[in-house]
């Protein structure tokens, strides 16, 4: 019995050992599994932190140890190796991660060199300033050299271009390459004027956030790291446009240009799609000064050149920034919309007092019967009484003061004016009447169409 009872305990013991080994065993394996995408993660990103300053070490001593031209080729070569190694780990040992880190960087030299493609351009047609610094300037170019060489970069890094984002985002692969390839290629135009450049920035800017509102953020599939990093890719040859900037005399206009889109990012986008209500009404407020900069800074500059009267210029400042508060109400919640129009209908109406105080003309009292209509109607389809109340007020100063004038100079004909606006006004309300316009009014308020939506 005891002999039984003691081999039993035996094999319960030899159980209990095997049992325990095979969790140690197994401990082991399960860690190495779990640290193998860990390491490999880790290793990709020292790899491209490596890489990232290398690349910024190069073009800051490269730009003295080498030739434009050669520092063209170096980073070509460089370009082209990256993309090749992209293709060979994904193709040849089936490694997705490291293809699309090695292409991503190949994608991401197009816009240095598109940044020295447009040096070359911008060398067949005009002078570098002063302060640019001598190695970043190619000259002695003719123009078949330039085209030669701009031909031979494009047919490099656009096609590896495409391969990136076909690799990082597959669905949106042909808009994500397409825009990324024209917005480098705005880059290539030998423009540097101040106003020229505003222009050119803009355009891209806008183009690129259609894109992305349109396309790019209504795709699920884009919302992982990759596809944000490939949105986030288009705005590179927008940085190398506006850093280049800073070595050129490109004058009020352009930062005036700069500081109304970047408060129009801010106030209606962020201020229409943040989550939180206090970072929404931060990003409008922030948005609407810079806006109001902008134009205050891009205006200033010129008024001395425009031939207007004291009143057409306080309309001139303040009846653009009425319009800006009273968009932005379009896209804010109940109670700030109310607030917005009610400060939109202020500035209007001290637009419209400040020009009749400064130059009490017919034409300033025609302008603000126009804005006084317009204060009326934003007060009636939003239902409410003090900016309808503004617009009121803004009337009658209007009509007060023309009636006056009216008085004074008999040959004048300004009256044919104020009559049209009337007529026009009268056969509005006849198509309104009729149900003209009743699909764009349907619903709602003209106010309260805009509303924020969740992305």
């Amino acid at each position: 019995m005891t002999t039984l009872l003691h081999a039993g305990q035996t094999v319960e013991q030899e159980q209990l050992d095997l049992q325990l080994e095979q969790i140690f065993d197994e401990a082991p394996a399960a860690t190495l599994l779990h640290s193998k995408p860990e390491l490999t993660r880790v290793l990709r990103w020292v790899g491209g932190g490596v890489l990232t300053v290398a690349a910024i070490t190069f073009m800051c001593q490269g730009v003295y140890s080498f030739a434009p031209m050669t520092r063209h080729w170096i980073m070509l070569a460089i370009c082209g190796l990256l993309g090749l190694l992209g293709v060979v780990t994904g193709t040849v040992l089936n490694e997705e991660k490291g293809a699309r880190a090695f292409l991503g960087f190949a994608a991401a030299s197009f816009p240095v060199l598109a940044s020295q493609l447009g040096a070359m351009f911008f060398s067949l047609f005009g002078r570098p300033p002063l302060g640019m610094p001598q190695p970043l300037v190619f000259s002695l170019f003719t123009y078949s050299k330039v085209m030669a060489v701009a031909s031979l970069t494009l047919a490099v890094v656009v096609p590896v271009s495409y391969l990136a984002f076909r690799i990082l985002a597959r669905s949106q692969a042909v808009l994500l390459s397409g825009a990324f390839t024209l917005a480098n290629l705005c880059i290539l135009l030998p423009v540097r004027e101040g106003i020229w450049v505003a222009a050119i920035i803009s355009a891209v800017a806008c183009s690129i956030y259609w894109a992305d509102c349109a396309r790019l953020r209504r795709d699920f599939r884009l919302e992982n790291f990759e596809g944000r990093v490939a949105r986030l890719m288009l705005t590179a040859p927008l940085m190398v446009m506006i850093g280049r900037t800073f070595f050129y005399t490109v004058g009020s206009t352009f930062y005036g240009i700069m500081l109304g889109l970047s408060g129009a990012y801010l106030a209606f986008h962020w201020g229409r799609v943040a989550q939180r209500n206090d970072i929404k009404t931060m990003c409008q407020l922030v948005g609407i000064v810079g806006i109001v900069a902008g134009w205050v800074t891009c205006l200033l500059p010129i008024l001395d050149n425009i031939v207007l009267g004291g009143g057409m210029t306080s309309y001139l400042i303040l009846l653009p920034i009425a319009a800006i508060l009273g968009t932005q109400s379009l896209v804010a919640e109940s109670q700030a919309a109310t607030t917005y129009r009610g400060a939109a209908a202020i500035v209007a109406l001290l637009g419209v007092v400040f020009a009749h105080w400064i130059e009490a003309a017919p034409m300033t009292s025609i302008v603000g019967v126009a804005v006084a209509i317009a204060t009326v109607t934003a007060g009636t389809l939003a239902g409410e009484k003090p900016v309808f109340a503004f617009g009121l007020l803004a009337a009658a100063i209007s009509l007060g003061n023309f009636c006056l004038q009216a008085f004074k100079l008999h040959g004048n004909y300004a009256w044919v004016a104020l009559a049209l606006i009337g007529i026009g006004v009268m056969f509005s309300a006849s198509l309104i009447e009729k149900g003209r316009t009743r699909s764009f009014l349907k619903g709602a308020s003209l106010w309260g169409r805009c509303k924020p939506r969740s992305y």
